[in-house]
């Protein structure tokens, strides 16, 4: 099996900072291609990904401003669909589901009559928003999307930048409804939400555990000289303003106690709102941010850091599966955040996972402390916590789930032009 591979991933260095979860999941799919027959094709800014596949380098320096967005997608999908004519593809894909990957394989599939699918992490635009008002009706609608992005998701943009990321992903959203989308977790879920009439495919199971983890894991355990610790995106979405009010209320009881927040900004605006808070909070001497947060923290430092806490505090409400609560217990941390849907599937009946009501701080600060005032609970969850991880999914389990669903969208494209197919043979007659 031959795949095209919109891989226009960010471009930060991948063994100096943050890449986001999804690339790691590929990055895992990669390693293993060889043992089931996939061979990769990748359409791809530099650094590369790898060396074991073929790889077509595009010259796209970022996707901060919308002129390089735009020039990165249109030299992606030349190029894509150069490649793509020479007739030896069995499927397009796109590894996630933004604008500058779903737009290039979805133009590629048309211009050369090769099926295409989505992974979907996240319900495009919308994921967060459910999670947050569970009870209010979101619809795909322009207008929907408008506000969703405006009032939520880019609150600081200018409004051409507004107006272009709702053509581009109302665009997305319209393109999905031309193939099998294959949905992680609760983005399957919360996809069909929005629209009954789109076809997602789920697969599961849908992640394992990043190899970093398994090989840190291996490693003669560290000293505990963090108390917790918060990784991932510096944004609302993800949690960290959560976590930082969070840890105010923590200290009030225990004023010695430290938060160590790993993660990357996106622009200088939310680094300067979370110093603030931090000093409006008068957590100078409890809340630290880890490296550089405008490139992120590699995976082997991140790794070293997490394995040094007691416990991750992650009150995240923006997660399909979530690698880091499962780094986390695989290091032997219990992980206090959101009764969010997607740990239903991807966490199921974990005890060192402790979930709380959405946005109830006071229930995040209450169950920080129980820990830290019970060392002896704290080191049987941390017990627990690798146990559970053990008998975890394997990448092998995870790969063939998503290679049948693959096999399924190409079939399904044959069955669709076979009736075209069989008449031009009748017309030949």
């Amino acid at each position: 099996m031959r795949i095209l591979v919109y891989a226009l991933h960010i471009m930060t260095p991948y063994n100096k900072g943050y890449i986001g979860g999804a690339w790691i999941r590929f990055l895992e799919f990669l390693k293993r291609a060889e043992k089931f027959d996939i061979k990769y094709v990748l359409v791809e800014p530099p650094p590369k990904l790898g060396d074991n596949y073929e790889s077509v380098l595009v010259n796209a320096n970022g996707y901060e401003e919308i002129g390089a967005t735009a020039l990165a997608i249109l030299e992606a999908t030349i190029k894509g669909i150069r490649r793509a004519l020479k007739g030896d593809l069995d499927l397009i894909l796109s590894p996630i589901e933004s604008p500058h990957c779903v737009l290039p394989a979805f133009i590629t599939s048309i211009l050369t009559g090769t099926p295409f699918t989505v992974i979907i992490h996240n319900a495009p635009v919308f994921h967060a928003l459910i999670e947050k008002y569970p009870n209010k009706k979101f619809s795909l609608s322009f207008r929907h999307i408008y506000k969703a992005i405006r009032y939520h998701k880019h609150r600081r943009k200018s409004i051409p930048y507004i107006i272009l990321s709702t053509l581009f992903n109302y665009f997305v959203l319209k393109i999905l409804k031309t193939t099998i989308i294959i949905g992680i977790g609760s983005g399957a879920t919360y996809l069909q939400s929005l629209d009954k009439n789109l076809h997602v495919k789920e697969v599961f199971p849908a992640n394992s555990i990043p190899s970093s983890a398994i090989v840190e894991g291996k490693k003669p355990p560290e000293r505990k000289t963090y108390d917790a610790v918060y990784v991932g995106s510096l944004t609302e979405e993800k949690g960290v303003l959560d976590a930082i009010h969070t840890w105010r209320l923590v200290t009030i009881k225990n004023p010695s106690l430290k938060l160590h927040l790993i993660g990357r900004v996106n622009d200088k605006m939310m680094l300067q709102q979370l110093n603030r808070l931090i000093n409006k909070l008068d957590l100078g001497n409890n809340v630290y941010l880890c490296d550089n947060p405008f490139v992120g923290t590699s995976t082997e430092i991140l790794l070293k850091n997490v394995k040094k806490s007691k416990i991750m505090l992650f009150p995240s409400r923006l997660e399909a599966w979530s690698f880091v609560v499962g780094e986390a217990l695989s290091l032997g941390l219990p992980v206090i955040g959101y009764d969010i849907q997607a740990y239903k599937k991807a966490y199921p009946n974990c005890k060192a996972l402790i979930k709380v009501p959405i946005g109830n701080l006071h229930k995040l600060a209450a169950e920080a402390t129980r820990l830290f005032e019970n060392p002896n609970n704290l080191m049987t969850l941390s017990k627990e916590a690798v146990q559970y991880m053990k008998n975890y999914y394997t990448w092998d389990q995870v790969i063939s789930a998503e290679k049948k669903l693959y096999e399924e969208v190409i079939s399904s494209l044959f069955c669709a032009r076979a009736p075209h197919i069989e008449k031009v043979e009748k017309d030949k007659i």
